[in-house]
């Protein structure tokens, strides 16, 4: 990705639980962090999707999982990004764990696919000493972290929205303890420097949600093709590519990605106008599938053929022809 159009790649690392990092090549085989500059360093991302959706030449990127929601992110063409979720039409909630572009109505213009999976009614991890986490609202919520010996920093969101007014962290025991009772689902990031966290008055579990299409008007906007993806799931990923050979993008869904919440992977076909329908007999889905991508890997004259990337396996899983 040459996201500043100097003829050199650079590099952009997409960080949930931290800042992200956007790595600029200097050209003579260095890099520098410009994140902070740019306006892409917060909030951290755990899928970032670069694309040019204006047709400007600027490549943009969308944040499709972050504790704030979904957030696209405009190239100014001078080294900066602009906020451009609301203006161009795409909700900033709920999140999506996978997300691609692609001209799936065969209009010229590049549309966006979602998979639902982060649409977490709770959900409560540690990693890398931070805590992210989404609670529900009226529940009585109590967070309790340790490590640091003074409050640790918080990011707190209702339904999207950063609290400015956010509920403070207060010592209790051997750590400090986040309670919430208000009546949205609280969503946030706590940390860095835990080392131990804990919930009580909910328990973690996954919604099945509908995957959503946007079709791109040309102009810059998007607008939801509602019901154009039928299916609900657990997704965790998304491929776009024309798997029957007539011309079209069709679509796969990696799904699941939580243990004990297998379900069949999704393959759509497209009609050649955006319309979608499921094929029938695709496997049930083992492990915990991440991602997806199409290739012609043994050279033949068949339709392309799917891996998929199993983070329970830590490898990929063997491949097999698609219908």
């Amino acid at each position: 990705m040459d996201y500043d159009r100097d003829g050199r790649l650079d590099v952009f690392v997409a960080n949930y639980a931290s800042p992200n990092v956007l790595l600029h090549n200097a050209g003579d085989g260095t890099f520098e962090d410009r994140a902070e500059a740019a306006g892409l360093a917060r909030p951290g991302a755990l899928r970032a999707v670069w694309t040019d959706y204006d047709h400007d030449g600027w490549p943009d990127v969308l944040f499709a999982s972050t504790p704030a929601g979904i957030r696209l992110l405009h190239n100014e063409g001078d080294g900066r990004f602009r906020d451009a979720t609301d203006e161009v039409g795409l909700p900033r909630w709920p999140p999506a764990e996978g997300a691609a572009f692609g001209d799936v109505d065969g209009d010229g213009d590049l549309d966006l696919v979602l998979a639902a999976g982060r649409d977490f009614p709770d959900s409560f991890t540690l990693r890398a000493g931070s805590l992210v986490f989404a609670v529900p609202g009226r529940k009585g919520i109590v967070i309790r972290v340790e490590g640091p010996d003074e409050a640790p920093p918080a990011a707190l969101y209702d339904e999207g929205v950063q609290l400015t007014d956010a509920p403070a962290l207060a010592a209790e025991g051997r750590g400090w303890a986040l309670r919430w009772n208000g009546p949205g689902r609280l969503v946030g990031l706590i940390g860095p420097g835990l080392t131990a966290a804990s919930l009580d008055g909910a328990r973690p579990w996954r919604a099945r949600q509908p995957h959503r299409l946007y079709l791109n008007r040309g102009d810059g906007t998007f607008v939801e093709a509602v019901g154009a993806l039928p299916e609900r799931g657990n997704g965790q990923a998304v491929a776009l590519a024309d798997v029957d050979n007539d011309g079209d993008l069709d679509l796969y869904v990696v799904q699941s990605g939580v243990e004990g919440a297998d379900e069949p992977d999704l393959l759509y076909l497209n009609d050649g106008h955006g319309r979608f329908s499921t094929t029938a007999g695709m496997p049930p889905t083992e492990g915990r599938g991440c991602g997806a991508h199409f290739a012609d890997f043994d050279g033949g004259e068949q339709p392309a053929r799917a891996r998929r990337l199993d983070r329970s396996r830590g490898g990929w899983s063997p491949p097999e022809p698609l219908p």
